[in-house]
């Protein structure tokens, strides 16, 4: 199935979102965003919203193109998100040792990592809170749950599989209290209620709604980017969020946002644009980019050291992009669709 060119762009929006976030949180002082920074901070949370929402419309989406089985699914979306992850933890493992002070957000021991590597949310040793060594990919953990609950559903319940994994992913939250076993990712319940249940249903709709007439999905998706602006408007993006999970309103305007994109899909496809196809590719990699970029950052400020004003620290910003584009596309190209992985996702699924 042929990736949809406003979801990859939206993907590269997402990480950059979050990279421009965490660059800012980085800086020991601030020029570019001096004031107000606890507005612009959240950027990064909302482009974690859009990640999750694309994150359930984009499996709904493609198993209705394609079925298959729980077994499939499990080993394709695994051999996806773990190899990376992987490496990238065991990176930071390592430069954690090397730069103590960039790197002094996280810590391990031989127990955190194990629980790294396996998804479990557990306290890190830094005392930053609940997030794996690797901080980023606490989302991982939501992630991986979400695999796991999908292929659940599509064993038992097949074709309807979207239905059970709504009905569980709204209700699972409301009965497993915290205190309980994986209680800090099952008990989460805005992540489950508001973002993952938001792309089921965008994904359902777009497969409902994608074949009317092209005059009314255009002027369905000026409305719902209108409605996005209103909430931008109002300041409803810029709340603080509850715990890890983001605010109520930020997932309903990545839902905003993503519908209305969709809605132009047709039109996108056709206009031939190199910043389209460069957004596309920065879409494709964005995985590699979310998990590489605080590494590269962290580094490149040890050796460059604080910008000392909004011009430096803009250009510190484009060498960091820059550096975080390569290895994403190395990443990319031999870690996340190497032929290693598609060899043995032949050898598993037989």
């Amino acid at each position: 199935m042929n990736s949809l060119l406003s979801i990859q762009i939206l993907r590269a929006v997402a990480a950059w979102l979050v990279v421009f976030s965490h660059y800012m949180q980085f800086l020991p002082t601030r020029h570019l965003v001096s004031q107000g920074w606890e507005n612009y901070g959240w950027l990064g949370h909302f482009g974690v919203d859009i990640f999750f929402v694309i994150s359930g419309f984009i499996l709904v989406y493609s198993l209705s193109n394609r079925m298959c089985s729980a077994k499939e699914f499990f080993v394709r979306r695994f051999l996806r998100i773990v190899p990376a992850y992987w490496l990238y933890t065991f990176l930071m493992a390592i430069l954690s040792l090397i730069y103590i002070k960039e790197f002094s957000y996280t810590g391990w021991n031989m127990t955190t990592l194990f629980s790294s590597l396996i998804f479990t949310l557990s306290r890190n040793p830094s005392g930053v809170g609940y997030f794996p060594l690797l901080t980023v990919g606490w989302t991982l953990s939501f992630e991986m749950f979400f695999y796991v609950l999908l292929s659940l559903c599509i064993l038992f319940f097949g074709r309807f599989f979207f239905i059970a994994c709504t009905l569980t992913l709204l209700s699972l939250p409301l009965m497993w209290p915290q205190q309980w076993i994986f209680g800090m990712l099952l008990s989460q319940k805005l992540l489950y209620a508001y973002v993952y249940v938001y792309g089921i249903v965008l994904g359902y709709a777009y497969i409902r709604l994608k074949s009317i007439s092209p005059r009314i999905l255009y002027v369905l998706g000026i409305t719902l980017f209108v409605l996005g602006v209103i909430m931008l408007v109002n300041g409803q993006l810029f709340v603080k969020p509850i715990q890890i999970g983001g605010s109520e309103t930020r997932p309903l305007l990545a839902f905003l946002f993503i519908g209305s994109a969709l809605c132009f899909e047709s039109i996108l496809f056709r206009i031939k644009v190199n910043a389209f196809r460069f957004l596309r590719y920065l879409g494709d990699i964005s995985y590699s980019t979310y998990l590489s970029h605080t590494l590269v950052i962290g580094v490149l400020l040890h050796y460059i050291g604080n910008p000392d004003s909004a011009t430096e620290e803009l250009l510190v910003l484009l060498m960091a992009s820059l550096i975080i584009i390569a290895i994403s596309h190395l990443s990319y190209q031999y870690i996340e669709t190497g032929l290693h992985l598609n060899t043995l996702k032949r050898r598993l699924l037989g």
